[in-house]
């Protein structure tokens, strides 16, 4: 919040102030007005722009919507109307016009195309099986067929064809309808080939018609006559006139369209794009007309109580002011930088909390002289007393990963801060730092320390920490009971958990040793940063002095025994090489009795 600007800040402390209300009327009083006015000012600057647009347009209705612009009192129900009024009889005419030329529906040449295969297709089927017995029937049926329907009408008599006396009566309408019903059994296939032909034909004649009345292109009135004239084409004639004519005529109806298309654009956009803008422009207008009067008063209500609201924080913000003194004592360890006092300061958009400090006795802006690790305690100063209120209902507090950016001194302060915080509330840390871990152990505050592990599977395993020491030999422990692990994995790990578990111990008196002489957390931590090995570092431990590594030995056998000497030696070298005979859970044994009389050791 630090970073995200003092408004934020500001806003964040405020809220624990119980002021929320004061604070909502004021932002409501301040929306309502700087609605209104950045609305009202919006509407003059466009009004100034569709005047200067109205001024040049040749549409009759832009000089008539200027005359209802003019002055201060605008006739805005006048402008409504000419917005969607009427154009020119003369107008209309040519718009409908262009859009009746825009309509134009024109035969589509792969339909056309499509039909025309068709049609040759049925038509190559149809010639083909007549020449078959199949075409032959179908023939004398056509033959019988007539020769019914004339008796059907005249009676009985003799033939019209042959002449023969009475040769038409009963008898012969029965035997020659029963030779139908033979001959339509024949005939199938031609029939099938015949109806396939005039099908194809109806589909192909859809697509003629006559041009329209009011169409004025010669040219396109002739080509399209042309292609009227299929309606007395059949068969292949039809498909040859159709396919010849039909791109042609769709090319020129479209050239038509896109001319009436284009033309019926530039009309609508010569008016509309002006009547549009008005057509937005307008509710804002009526909008404004409306709030004139009411916006005056706003502004005065909104400083008042912004101000009433700013005194009354910083009332209620005083006795949390000195627990966040107090905090920052505790966390700035040796910072130059005082927090003389925290305010809260201007209003609205210029709302911040203001931070004086003072860096040496000398007067600065918190932000900018502080560094990252101070700034982050400085958050932690304002926010633990904010997230502590008595009036909370949360008796806890979460806080992840506090130890970023700071220096180890600055973590024993936060150890500290966090011990004050837990007497009154349940407080839980998440963190991938040891330090803070470390500080709580040295300092001896009551704390519950678990590590997290994501097993196989991701499985998540909780586990109780207590010191490095102590981990370091339950995991020798573990892996050198373990039944299961290869003995060359035994050979190589466990002298390595064994000499970090000889080496925390000797950070840990070295560490405890040191701070209590007054040497600061950086000297301390550069010392184990050049020291990084198990003898120089047993050396600290036991004179102080990392130069007497070559000691060691003597100096171990001396205080702790001869078998603590060779215990060292299998830890240092077993690292590396692995054991050779020694018994894997004795050595973890023989360490554990080392690390603790190196614990034991006289600051």
């Amino acid at each position: 919040m630090l970073e995200e600007g003092p408004s934020r800040l500001f806003d964040a402390l405020a809220s624990i102030l119980g002021l929320d209300d004061l604070l909502m009327a004021a932002d409501a009083l301040k929306q309502t007005r700087t609605s209104r006015t950045s609305v009202h000012k919006a509407v003059l600057d466009k009004l100034d722009q569709i005047r200067g647009s109205l001024a040049n347009h040749p549409d009759a209705r832009a000089a008539q919507c200027l005359e209802a612009l003019a002055g201060k009192s605008w006739d805005l129900d006048r402008i409504s109307a000419l917005i969607v009024g009427d154009r020119s009889t003369e107008q209309d005419a040519e718009t409908r016009r262009l859009r009746e030329l825009a309509s134009l529906q024109a035969p589509d040449p792969s339909a056309v195309h499509a039909g025309v295969k068709a049609l040759r297709s049925a038509l190559s089927a149809r010639d083909a099986v007549a020449l078959t017995d199949a075409g032959k029937a179908r023939r004398q049926v056509e033959i019988l067929e007539k020769a019914l329907s004339f008796h059907q009408h005249a009676g009985d008599g003799d033939c019209p064809v042959c002449r023969q006396p009475a040769a038409l009566n009963q008898q012969w309408r029965a035997d020659a309808e029963e030779e139908v019903r033979k001959l339509r059994n024949e005939s199938e296939a031609a029939d099938v080939a015949h109806r396939n032909f005039l099908q194809a034909e109806r589909t192909l004649r859809q697509w003629i018609s006559a041009p329209p009345t009011w169409l004025t292109n010669s040219a396109l009135v002739e080509l399209w006559n042309r292609w009227k004239q299929a309606e007395s084409k059949a068969g292949s004639d039809l498909a040859v006139h159709l396919e010849s004519l039909a791109p042609e005529l769709d090319q020129a109806i479209q050239t038509e369209r896109q001319y009436a298309q284009s033309e019926l654009q530039k009309k609508q956009d010569l008016w509309q794009a002006v009547a549009q803008i008005l057509a937005e422009w307008l509710p804002s207008a009526r909008k404004m007309q409306s709030e004139l009067q009411a916006v005056g008063s706003l502004k005065s209500a909104e400083d008042w109580l912004r101000t009433t609201a700013l005194k009354i924080h910083n009332e209620r913000f005083e006795p949390i002011k000195e627990r966040v003194r107090r905090i920052w004592e505790l966390l700035r360890t040796r910072s130059h930088v005082q927090l003389e006092d925290v305010t809260f300061q201007g209003k609205s958009t210029a709302r911040r909390v203001n931070l004086e400090v003072t860096v040496d006795g000398t007067r600065g802006a918190a932000l900018g002289v502080m560094s990252q690790g101070e700034l982050h305690s400085l958050a932690l100063s304002l926010f633990l007393p904010r997230a502590t209120l008595e009036s909370s209902p949360f008796r806890f507090v979460f806080i992840d990963d506090p130890v970023q950016s700071m220096d180890p001194a600055r973590v024993d302060g936060l150890a500290r801060v966090l011990e004050l915080v837990s007497k009154k509330r349940q407080v839980v840390i998440f963190t991938h730092d040891d330090r803070l871990p470390e500080a709580i152990r040295r300092l001896q505050i009551p704390a519950n320390i678990l590590e997290v592990l994501r097993r196989d599977q991701s499985v998540i395993e909780l586990r109780d920490v207590r010191s490095p020491v102590r981990q370091y030999l339950d995991d020798a422990f573990s892996l050198a009971s373990s039944k299961d692990a290869q003995q060359i994995l035994v050979d190589r790990v466990v002298p390595g958990l064994c000499r970090q578990s000889i080496e925390a111990a000797c950070i840990e008196v070295v560490r405890r040793r040191r701070l209590q002489k007054g040497r600061p957390h950086e000297e301390i931590e550069s010392l184990f940063a050049v020291h990084t090995k198990l003898l120089p570092r047993l050396a600290l431990a036991l004179y102080d002095d990392a130069e007497k590594a070559g000691e060691v030995y003597a100096g171990v056998k001396n205080r702790f025994g001869p078998r603590q000497a060779d215990t060292v030696r299998a830890c240092n070298e077993g690292a590396h090489k692995g054991l050779n005979d020694d018994d894997p859970l004795q050595l973890v044994r023989n360490v554990e009795q080392l690390a603790e009389g190196i614990l034991k050791l006289q600051s």
